[in-house]
């Protein structure tokens, strides 16, 4: 079955939107004030610095585009501080996965 999100993204059954989840209430991580604050300032600085993407070095057409990637995941012993988080494009990073 295929249904389509809100932000217009086609998904399969069961798929969640990594454009809408990572931005959403639901993501644990996103409840997290540190995570939330140091997320917005790296977003800030890449998007007037103009920095490319982390993952496959292009630059970022619009600012709703960047999101922070964990350079060591969460899972794996990470923290969400600011030296930890690298800006990456959304799809480069819902590719990248637990890595």
């Amino acid at each position: 079955m295929v249904r389509s999100c809100k932000c217009g993204l086609i998904l399969h059954r069961g798929q969640r939107c990594p454009r809408c989840f990572v931005h959403s209430a639901r993501n644990p991580a996103y409840k997290d004030p540190e995570y939330r604050r140091n997320r917005e300032r790296m977003i800030i600085v890449t998007w007037n610095r103009q920095i490319p993407c982390a993952l496959c070095g292009l630059p970022f057409e619009r600012r709703q585009d960047i999101t922070a990637d964990h350079i060591v995941p969460v899972s794996r012993g990470g923290s969400h501080a600011y030296e930890n988080l690298r800006p990456v494009h959304m799809r480069c990073n819902a590719s990248r996965g637990n890595r």
